[in-house]
């Protein structure tokens, strides 16, 4: 119930019979949409390239390749659909964790793929 999304659907199927009283329609659908295309967040981050190092890889070469693979993925749509999903597991579980609607999240999450 985080996102009120059961309220508001409950409330649409609650008003149907009165607004199709009203217009003398038919109501169709009454269930809010996930599409959430306009509700964009950004953040940013900043960490020193010693933390970025591995006993493999120089901090400084972690984040070029960090850089690189989202140039991929800006230049194509396939590669950012899969560079998403990898972000969403990291988001579903904050998402679950807060008690949110983590399907929600998901269905909406393609909606945005490519930059």
């Amino acid at each position: 119930e985080a996102m009120g999304a059961n309220m508001i659907n409950t409330t649409a199927e609650y008003m149907a019979p009165e607004i199709e009283r009203i217009t003398g329609g038919k109501v169709g659908l009454k269930i809010l949409s996930n599409l959430a295309d306009r509700r964009l967040v950004r953040g940013e981050v900043n960490i020193p390239f010693e933390r970025l190092g591995t006993e493999e890889m120089e901090g400084r070469e972690v984040a070029e390749g960090i850089a690189a693979a989202y140039r991929f993925a800006y230049a194509d749509p396939h590669r950012a659909c899969t560079h998403n999903k990898g972000v969403m597991n990291g988001i579903d579980p904050v998402v679950v964790a807060t008690g949110n609607d983590w399907r929600a999240i998901e269905a909406g999450g393609p909606a945005d793929a490519a930059p």
